[in-house]
């Protein structure tokens, strides 16, 4: 279904699922630390993960993007803290950020991802 005024899509979705362990259970990525943006004394360790798009979304537009995590593999003996969030979006992608922090100890996280796009004059 096209938009009438601008000739694009109504909506445009592009969608995905993956995780970040290799066959043999190695993290693909080193994790990365900074304090934790509420409490800065506390140290976050994170990922961040590239996403492109199979499509780009058109020029100059921000589609909205949802980040669930499917799967996650931590450490039994430690507590279980972990999100998911999409940072750096553009029209051709963007990077889902997995964030654990304190004692937390994890070896790997699977995410599903929506982005979805409405032209404004729809």
């Amino acid at each position: 279904m096209t938009c009438t005024c601008c000739n694009r899509s109504v909506t445009m979705i592009d969608h995905g699922s993956f995780n970040y362990v290799d066959d043999v259970g190695h993290v693909v990525t080193p994790p990365q630390s900074a304090p934790n943006e509420k409490h800065p004394d506390v140290k976050e360790k994170f990922y961040l993960l590239p996403v492109k798009f199979a499509t780009p979304f058109p020029c100059g537009t921000t589609p909205k993007v949802s980040v669930a995590i499917a799967c996650a593999d931590q450490n039994q003996n430690k507590n279980f803290r972990v999100y998911a969030k999409a940072v750096n979006i553009t029209n051709t992608g963007f990077n889902v950020k997995y964030v654990t922090w304190a004692d937390s100890d994890s070896y790997g996280y699977g995410a599903l991802w929506i982005a979805t796009f409405t032209p404004s004059c729809c």
